[in-house]
């Protein structure tokens, strides 16, 4: 009977040990397939509203893809000075 819980207790903590190694290893977030990118950037091809016909967002965003650049990038917000210098 003891050897049943011990080795109850060992495939338990075994078990969350793999599952946080994974999310270690993953960095917690699941990477974004290519068939994820280009349904995303078809929906913000869309959201434009600029007239573009389904192949041209097509194209454009297989052209997205191919150059890495999956979203557009916000723009950092201004910093602004302090009275402080940094040392």
């Amino acid at each position: 009977m003891k050897k049943l819980i011990t080795g109850l207790a060992a495939c338990g903590i075994l078990s969350i040990g793999v599952a946080v190694n994974a999310q270690q290893t993953t960095g917690g977030t699941p990477t974004s397939t290519k068939h994820q990118m280009m349904k995303e950037c078809m929906d913000r091809q869309v959201a434009k509203k600029d007239g573009s016909t389904k192949s041209q967002m097509k194209k454009a965003c297989k052209a997205e893809i191919k150059s890495g650049a999956s979203a557009p990038q916000p723009t950092p917000a201004p910093q602004t000075e302090s009275s402080e210098t940094p040392r």
